[in-house]
């Protein structure tokens, strides 16, 4: 933008009062914020840095010599320009009254919020520039003020930072990121023993992202009594779960059929706001019916032929239990991706790696191929240990095909 066009604008914006210029910018931000998404999407080399550590900002970057991003301010003058910006309307939105809540469930263009006491579940619309980014801006668990007319329309005013965050890549579309709930304290990655079978790499996807988004996790095999008390099955399964073990994550023994372990569940998410997540199929649903069973939940049987968990529950939604327990029931997937991970980072998520990494020979040891690697010294004499390792080369590899590499 050119100077002697910036100075009307420059002009337009010192003569708004605070609570309209904090409206402005407000809204300058939410817009810069899809704009870049949408660009990322559209672009397969969008998400290379430039130099200096950048980010492509697509037909808005300034491509100077520093190849400056635009500033916010400049994002409030386009929509000063565009016109796009109401100081009367934002001055009556100032004043506003807002209720705060939590997103319950998400649907295209609204969502669901109860309310902090958990009485009363407000259906509320999104704004639009909410709605265009509302995949990555907007989902289960996030905290949010909201306001209603006078004729009962609810409108999401503003999301509140967030805690903790749990995403993947988009399934349709790898560059885009898919939220799947946020501000939660524990992640329970549910598996079953059998029918679907324990799938310990999907498990270890799940603890990556469980450790990036700063919460704790915790695994739940379900289905537990379809062992029939078989010794070889139940060492087996013993012998799968021994590296958590090690890691001191906490594990719990359920059937949700025959309410073995849910007690035990029950206790280790009290007071902490908690997710279950895991293939299809593993009973996420089935154990929360009997947590309590006036939720009434629809459950599905695993298919026959093809062995595969069958999608019973389709969003996301937050359930509140007796016992100041709240839980967010997820829907199964059958396979779960890292988002934005450079194979480069992925030794430092194996935490096990931690104690015998500074003993390798180099400091930047990939723990493949290198000489005189100390962790694939140790994994030779740890089984537990080998079957992690053993993780860690395969989702190395996912990540070298994804990068080019």
């Amino acid at each position: 933008m050119r100077k002697s066009d910036k100075k009307p604008l420059l002009d337009k914006l010192n003569a708004l009062t605070p609570a309209q210029r904090q409206r402005l910018f407000q809204q300058a931000a939410r817009f810069r914020k899809t704009e870049l998404n949408k660009n990322r999407n559209q672009r397969p080399d969008s998400t290379k840095k430039y130099r200096h550590g950048q980010e492509d900002t697509g037909s808005f970057q300034k491509r100077g010599a520093q190849n400056k991003p635009v500033s916010l301010e400049d994002w409030a003058l386009k929509l000063l320009a565009a016109g796009e910006f109401d100081p009367d309307e934002a001055a009556a939105d100032a004043d506003v009254v807002t209720y705060g809540g939590r997103v319950i469930s998400v649907k295209a263009g609204a969502c669901t919020v109860i309310t902090d006491d958990f009485e009363h579940r407000i259906k509320c619309l999104l704004r639009p520039e909410l709605t265009l980014a509302q995949r990555s801006d907007l989902a289960v668990g996030d905290l949010v003020r909201y306001s209603q007319s006078d004729d009962g329309t609810a409108i999401i005013e503003s999301v509140e930072p967030r805690r903790t965050m749990l995403s993947r890549p988009d399934p349709h579309d790898g560059r885009i990121e898919r939220v799947i709930v946020t501000n939660i304290d524990i992640v329970v990655v549910v598996c079953a023993l059998l029918d679907p079978p324990l799938n310990t790499n999907m498990i270890d996807r799940y603890l990556l992202a469980i450790e990036r988004g700063g919460i704790k996790p915790l695994i739940c095999v379900n289905k537990i009594d379809l062992a029939n008390g078989d010794e070889e099955i139940l060492a087996a399964m013993n012998t799968a779960l021994e590296p958590y073990r090690q890691l001191g994550i906490d594990i719990v023994c359920c059937s949700a059929d025959a309410g073995v372990g849910v007690d035990q569940l029950r206790q280790l998410l009290m007071g902490s706001p908690a997710v279950f997540v895991g293939h299809s199929g593993v009973g996420k649903s089935s154990l929360l019916n009997a947590m309590n069973p006036e939720l009434a939940l629809e459950t599905r049987t695993v298919r026959r032929t093809t062995g595969k968990g069958r999608h019973t529950t389709v969003n996301s939604n937050l359930y509140h239990l007796p016992g100041d327990i709240t839980i967010i029931d997820t829907p199964g997937v059958r396979s779960f991706g890292l988002w934005q991970m450079e194979p480069e980072e992925l030794r430092w998520y194996f935490n096990e790696f931690d104690e015998f990494a500074p003993q390798c020979h180099f400091s930047n040891c990939s723990h493949t191929h290198e000489p005189q690697c100390a962790v694939k010294a140790a994994v030779e004499a740890n089984p537990a240990l080998l079957r992690r390792y053993e993780s860690y080369l395969r989702m190395l590899e996912t990540l070298d095909k994804s990068s080019g590499k």
